[in-house]
């Protein structure tokens, strides 16, 4: 298993708050070919991310630490079924985590993002009932 640096879950006023942003999103690959990219929620304002935070920290937080490999089938099992709205079935989930570094206090400029697909699940049949 490669580890990329992003296994660490310290929140934002931890002694050592997080230094990335971070996101995961899930390709979806359906049976005839098409592709398109699924989000994990991610907070709009105060009043979405006060509904949503439990959502938000689902995807974001928890399924793309490698701790949690474990949840990863489950997970893309839901995002599957979830987006089985087509006349052709999802055929494969692949989840990619995005990152960039926060800069220091005072810096404005932007970060470059970076990736990592970091799992791949081949959907059946059943998965989607």
């Amino acid at each position: 298993m490669v580890v990329t640096g992003l296994d660490q879950n310290w929140g934002l006023f931890a002694p050592v708050p997080l230094s990335l942003n971070c996101r995961v999103e899930a390709e979806i690959t359906y049976a005839d070919g098409f592709m398109t990219v699924w989000k994990f929620p991610l907070p709009q304002d105060f009043g979405h991310s006060y509904f949503k935070e439990r959502d938000r920290n689902w995807g974001n937080s928890s399924i793309r630490m490698n701790a949690n490999f474990a949840l990863w089938p489950d997970a893309a099992r839901y995002v599957a079924r979830l987006n089985n709205n087509r006349s052709s079935p999802p055929a494969s989930i692949k989840f990619v985590r995005y990152w960039s570094q926060i800069g220091p206090p005072g810096y404005h400029g932007p970060e470059p993002w970076e990736n990592y697909a970091f799992f791949t699940y081949t959907v059946t049949a059943g998965d989607l009932q």
